[in-house]
């Protein structure tokens, strides 16, 4: 299976031309994903190369590109390939935006839970679960979780 409307808008071409999408068509137990050969990509040197998908739009090698630039991966491979990824898999891009999210809050209760007890959710659960039951209750918000 393939996820046909994000192919063809990568693809200036019939994505019939992409390569393994004979395969992808016929596989009907797992999505293919629609990979651009540019993101990572080894030279002859053996050194490998990695472009964001901000580089490849400014450059417009990433929508309506041609279909030998695209190929039809598994979840499992494409997750391989992407995993050698330094900008992806930066520890002090992802200790970086920890810090800058902790002790955040994201919702109108979890403000005032923070102003009233001065701790996040995290610090004390049993008592933000409480206090979120009866703040659900009593302000009669529906469907909410």
């Amino acid at each position: 299976m393939i996820y046909e409307r994000r192919a063809r808008l990568y693809c200036s071409e019939d994505i019939s031309h992409i390569e393994n999408y004979d395969k992808a068509i016929a596989d009907k137990t797992q999505v293919w994903h629609c990979h651009h050969r540019d993101e990572v990509r080894t030279l002859p040197s053996g050194m490998v190369v990695y472009r964001s998908q901000q580089e490849l739009k400014e450059n417009g090698r990433y929508n309506h590109c041609p279909a030998n630039e695209l190929i039809f991966l598994t979840r499992e491979e494409h997750n391989r390939i992407h995993r050698g990824n330094p900008v992806l898999n930066s520890k002090e891009l992802h200790e970086r935006q920890g810090k800058a999210n902790r002790g955040k809050t994201r919702c109108e209760f979890g403000k005032l839970f923070k102003e009233t007890y001065g701790i996040n959710r995290i610090d004390n659960l049993s008592l933000y679960q409480r206090e979120w039951a009866y703040y659900k209750k009593h302000n009669k918000l529906k469907g909410v979780k």
